[in-house]
């Protein structure tokens, strides 16, 4: 590796400095050997998991709901009403636990699905998890560089090996690209 290769720091696809890239590769060593960012990397999926169960419960009280007020009304204004109700007099606990069942799996089912289109159409990053590591990184060459911190950072670089010219791609740079591909 020559020691003409630098990393460009773009901030907002703007590049606001350079590092050389021994000192970048370093700053992401060391950051990767901080072990407190496992234990908050870990914290972060915790939370993204429990945002995932709490929403699974949401929408399975909701389509739990909306099942049995559609039922009721479908029996309030039909003959089927007045038949539900006869059948479930006569019905055996053992019948009446089996459909309770049906019904129970069947809002649970809805439920999944109703998570399953929320991801797909509406809200694309409702259970990703920050990367507590890209924010360390992130902070820590907004500080070396003396730049503000807000907004989406990207690193590259041009490793000069033997006269071939190879660009280095960075975690950072893979992230961006998702974000875009999502956010479109």
């Amino acid at each position: 590796m020559a020691e003409s290769s630098i990393a460009h720091v773009y901030i907002h696809d703007v590049e606001v400095g350079s590092v050389p890239l021994e000192q970048y590769k370093a700053i992401l060593a060391e950051i990767r050997r901080d072990k407190r960012l496992y234990l908050a990397q870990a914290g972060e999926y915790l939370a993204a998991s429990t945002r995932f169960v709490i929403d699974l419960v949401r929408l399975y009280i909701f389509v739990l709901g909306t099942m049995v007020s559609a039922y009721a009304i479908y029996c309030a204004y039909s003959d089927f009403g007045t038949d539900a109700i006869a059948s479930f007099q006569n019905a055996t606990p053992a019948q009446l636990s089996e459909g309770l069942r049906v019904l129970l799996f069947a809002s649970v089912l809805f439920a999944f699905m109703a998570i399953a289109l929320q991801v797909m159409f509406w809200n694309k990053r409702l259970f990703q998890a920050r990367s507590e590591f890209q924010v360390a990184i992130h902070r820590r060459i907004c500080k070396l560089l003396e730049v503000p911190s807000e907004g989406p950072m990207r690193v590259t670089w041009i490793e000069e090996r033997a006269g071939n010219k190879s660009k280095g791609i960075t975690v950072q740079d893979l992230q961006n690209a998702y974000n875009s591909a999502v956010n479109k």
